[in-house]
């Protein structure tokens, strides 16, 4: 595991966006696994402006996304699809042709999750999975009690995860209950992760993380042993005894 550490939210965007240029520049067809969520916010905007600067092309990229709402539109607020869309996707020189997307609406969520999960084993797997962490612990959709060999599937959300998802729905419009998620099993067998954290909110999954923790818990501890992990977090995530630089 490679941790490194920043003073702000704006640096750690800063050199996360440099790992992902630097990865699509190696290997310019590579599978690009990407989250929706606040975390990736900052760093989206730094790959947008990188793309505009010719520094970076996705041209070839095969761009799957870690979630999805079950029972939600592409076109509704709150949708992640939509999230990485206007985030990042329209601004880039994505080949729609190479981009996937789990279908929220799906008549069978449970088929659309096994398509989702054939599509990523039929590209070969995932070259770089870039998440975030809950404050609960979770990576994706896996919630706490997530199974250490889970596929993509269907999962019903924790409360914490609704209550948190809220801000970005209408006011009238519930959270949906359930979600697609790649698994943790899918993620620990991509080549590589790169795990995001920022914020006082995030310092205790980061500390199971580190300290391996229980992952029934703690699903974020399932990937401390990834071979090829890099952590990224500010001042405030990195709880106590922990070097900035």
């Amino acid at each position: 595991m490679q941790r490194e550490a920043f003073e702000t939210e704006d640096e750690v965007a800063h050199r996360a966006a440099a790992i992902v240029v630097e990865t699509v520049g190696e290997t310019p067809d590579l599978v690009l696994c990407l989250p929706a969520g606040k975390t990736p916010i900052p760093i989206y905007r730094e790959l947008v402006a990188l793309h505009r600067q010719g520094k970076v092309s996705f041209a070839h990229a095969r761009i799957f996304l870690v979630d999805e709402f079950v029972g939600i539109g592409t076109d509704e607020p709150g949708s992640f699809v939509r999230f990485l869309r206007e985030h990042l996707l329209d601004h880039i020189d994505a080949d729609p042709g190479l981009v996937h997307l789990p279908d929220g609406l799906a008549p069978d969520p449970d088929a659309e999750a096994s398509r989702f999960d054939a599509l990523i084993e039929a590209a070969g797997g995932i070259d770089l999975l870039l998440l975030g962490v809950g404050a609960n612990g979770h990576v994706g959709f896996n919630e706490p009690g997530s199974l250490i060999d889970s596929r993509t599937r269907v999962v019903d959300l924790a409360p914490w995860t609704i209550e948190a998802l809220q801000v970005s729905f209408a006011p009238e419009r519930p959270v949906p209950a359930r979600g697609i998620t790649i698994g943790l099993s899918t993620m620990f067998e991509a080549s590589a992760v790169l795990l995001v954290a920022c914020g006082a909110s995030k310092a205790e999954p980061v500390r199971h993380l580190f300290a391996g923790g229980e992952i029934a818990t703690w699903p974020v501890a399932a990937l401390g042993s990834h071979p090829y992990l890099s952590v990224l977090i500010d001042r405030a995530a990195t709880g106590e005894n922990f070097t900035i630089g």
